[in-house]
């Protein structure tokens, strides 16, 4: 039997855990950013990682634009030099491990309207190899995650994007190629005026502020949840999957949206870093005796929750 590390959330201690051998993992990662004139020229910038997907190890889909002006910086001979720094950037990574995390945010310098997404994806089947029936349960922790805006242009809403910044989440479980749990949120306007949208469970949030610059934003979790995932007689089998979703919008000059869950670029060395769950099984009939057969993992990831717009690549 193969053997796999399953995080036990909250104290992020490690224990070993056992998957039936006939399990099969898939993982998912894409990352994208347009830069475009939404007033009817064609997008003037496309660039993509991914779709990618895996069958072990770890994934990580990761792309980044960089801007360069000239009057930042002055040279010893008083020459304008070029200045560099992150335009949008957006990230998915999925571990093996069953453990996501998602992250997108532009920060608008060129006059255009910039839109990112970073998304991860983790699904597993669980056989039950023991000699009877096994309740299953799902036990997942979903990290502190965040929608915040910076917005120096005083933007409000109404309008809605691409007059004004959007920044939002979705997080899904599925059983069986079905939702059993959803969440997502959406964050839309400016400093001027903005709206918090919620759908599916309410992880918790809470408003804040910064007192010397128009930055404000929402957080969110962490959160511990719970699944009944139901009873399987011997031999039978269930998928377990997870999609995590992270989108950031807005228009012109001096105005930035992140959206994020987890660090994409640590999951792979630290798994505490994203979302992570435990699938434990226990006899569902008296006199059974079954294999240690709890799972692993737990999944991230949004596809877009029920209510929640979702973001595509045009």
């Amino acid at each position: 039997m193969r053997g796999r590390i399953a995080l036990l959330s909250v104290l992020a201690a490690v224990v070993i855990l056992w998957a039936s051998p006939a399990a099969a993992l898939v993982l998912g990662t894409d990352a994208w950013i347009r830069e475009y004139n939404p007033w009817g020229s064609p997008p003037v910038l496309e660039l993509q990682d991914g779709p990618k997907t895996a069958a072990s190890g770890g994934l990580l889909s990761s792309v980044s634009v960089g801007y360069e002006y000239f009057g930042a910086a002055v040279g010893a001979g008083g020459t304008p030099q070029p200045a560099q720094g992150i335009m949008a950037l957006a990230r998915g990574a999925a571990h093996e491990l069953g453990v996501v995390a998602a992250e997108a945010e532009y920060f608008g310098v060129s006059g255009t309207v910039a839109e990112t997404q970073g998304e991860a994806s983790w699904s597993e089947t669980f056989t039950n190899t023991s000699g009877g029936p096994m309740a299953y349960e799902l036990q997942f922790l979903i990290p502190q995650g965040v929608l915040e805006m910076y917005d120096g242009a005083g933007l409000s809403y109404p309008p809605a994007f691409p007059e004004s910044m959007v920044a939002s989440y979705a997080i899904e479980i599925q059983l069986d190629g079905s939702p059993v749990w959803a969440s997502g949120a959406e964050l839309l306007g400016g400093s001027g005026a903005h709206v918090l949208s919620q759908t599916g469970t309410d992880i918790g949030s809470s408003y804040f502020e910064a007192t010397t610059a128009p930055y404000f934003g929402y957080l969110f979790g962490p959160y511990l949840g719970t699944l009944d995932l139901g009873i399987l007689g011997p031999g039978a089998s269930f998928s377990l999957g997870y999609h995590m979703t992270t989108y950031a919008a807005g228009p012109g000059y001096e105005t930035s949206a992140r959206a994020a869950f987890g660090d994409p670029l640590r999951v792979q060395n630290d798994p505490t870093m994203g979302l992570q769950g435990e699938v434990t099984g226990t006899p569902a009939g008296p006199g059974i005796i079954p294999e240690p057969c709890s799972a692993i993992l737990l999944l991230g990831g949004l596809a877009g929750a029920a209510a929640l717009r979702r973001r595509k690549r045009a």
